[in-house]
């Protein structure tokens, strides 16, 4: 079989859920069936998209070189407005240059139009809940007049494939599946070191518990909510810590929000970590008051880690959470139905701990990096044949 070429069109190499599976992909994909090259977008700044550009952390910094060390061809395109078609010239100019095969695009809607105007094969990566103000108005009717033209489209659940349908008008038959994966090797709790010195640097007591929740600041993850959990525990139990991982535009008010509620230490606003593994390894529950989810990724590190889940029942959630074998449901914008299931699994050791378990089994039957790539490489194989 002669390799096929697949330009990878994704956003700036930025250190995000979306970015890190992009690498993932390139990492894994079997290299002698397809020879990918990255295409990396960044607009500029726009009221239309909820897309301001910042400048690269470290961690971002880090991402970047791990990409140019996979040895492949990366093409970064110049910085134009959404509006400006030179984005899309220069794609479909990359496409004719490099004889791409296929194009695999990660929410850059301009890889789309280069698809249309090449007519080669072409596959969307629908990565997120068909929502506004997550998917920005511009972003949304864009893609709703280009999907349908293509013949396979990835979504990451059967929630989102579900929206796919509904509102973009997309045949279901056209859809595949392709849940977002995880390293379990990183994520591995019998791995994991520096736990304690970490806990010990945080001013965390060996006794007290510990409630995480790993998310980005945005409206959607429900983090007002988080707080006020924090608030509604923290008055019934001594023993008992919150840790927030993450930043996001938000930060601010929730911060005020718990000042409000007088937390003081009891919730700890982490911001970035590199060190997530060792954050997830010594806390006790993983929690998710998501208002609307995909298939997130920071979910089924914690099900790595073995930790039990409390999280809200939507979008992609109940397919994640088996209920009362890994973790439990419970209605969104309600933290007091959260802490009476956080509440018992403190209380209930064993079960907890058996939960934690089968989260790791479910992750390593069905989330994991080798998982997620083999569902790419299907798609492609099905845009391959059909073109």
């Amino acid at each position: 079989m002669t390799r096929k070429k697949v330009l990878i069109v994704m956003g700036p190499i930025i250190r995000g859920g979306a970015e890190l599976q992009v690498f993932e992909i390139v990492r894994h994909l079997d290299h002698d069936k397809f020879d990918p090259i990255i295409c990396s977008v960044s607009y500029k700044p726009s009221i239309m998209l909820n897309n301001e550009l910042v400048e690269r952390s470290l961690q971002d910094v880090d991402l970047y070189h791990r990409f140019k060390d996979l040895g492949i061809t990366l093409y970064e395109l110049n910085r134009y407005s959404v509006y400006d078609l030179r984005g899309v010239k220069q794609i479909a100019e990359i496409v004719r240059h490099e004889q791409i095969d296929l194009i695999h695009v990660n929410l850059v809607i301009w890889g789309q139009l280069a698809g249309l105007l090449t007519k080669i094969p072409t596959i969307p990566h629908v990565r997120s809940e068909l929502e506004w103000p997550d998917i920005p108005r511009l972003a949304y009717w864009g893609n709703y007049a280009t999907h349908r033209w293509f013949k396979v489209v990835i979504a990451v659940s059967e929630a989102v494939k579900s929206q796919v349908v509904s509102r973009w008008h997309v045949k279901a038959e056209r859809i595949q599946v392709v849940h977002s994966g995880i390293d379990l090797s990183r994520f591995n709790p019998d791995q994991v070191q520096g736990v304690t010195e970490l806990r010990q640097s945080l001013g965390i007591k060996p006794d007290e518990k510990i409630i995480i929740r790993v998310a980005n600041a945005r409206e959607a993850k429900g983090l007002s909510d988080y707080v006020d959990l924090a608030a509604i525990i923290c008055q019934q139990r001594s023993d008992i810590r919150f840790l927030l991982v993450g930043d996001g535009e938000l930060l601010p008010q929730l911060k005020y929000q718990a000042q409000k509620l007088d937390l003081g230490d009891r919730l700890l606003f982490l911001g970035r970590r590199g060190n997530v593994p060792q954050l997830l390894a010594m806390s006790d529950v993983f929690v998710s008051t998501s208002l609307k989810e995909a298939s997130p990724g920071s979910m089924k590190e914690a099900m790595a880690i073995r930790l039990p889940v409390v999280a809200t029942d939507v979008g992609g959630h109940p397919e994640i959470i088996k209920e009362a074998y890994n973790g439990f449901l419970v209605p969104s914008k309600n933290p007091h139905a959260m802490a009476e299931k956080v509440n018992w699994l403190l209380n209930h050791s064993a079960e907890a701990q058996t939960m934690g378990q089968n989260g790791r089994k479910i992750v390593a039957a069905q989330f994991t990096n080798q998982h997620m790539v083999k569902g790419v490489e299907r798609a492609y194989s099905t845009a391959l044949s059909m073109s």
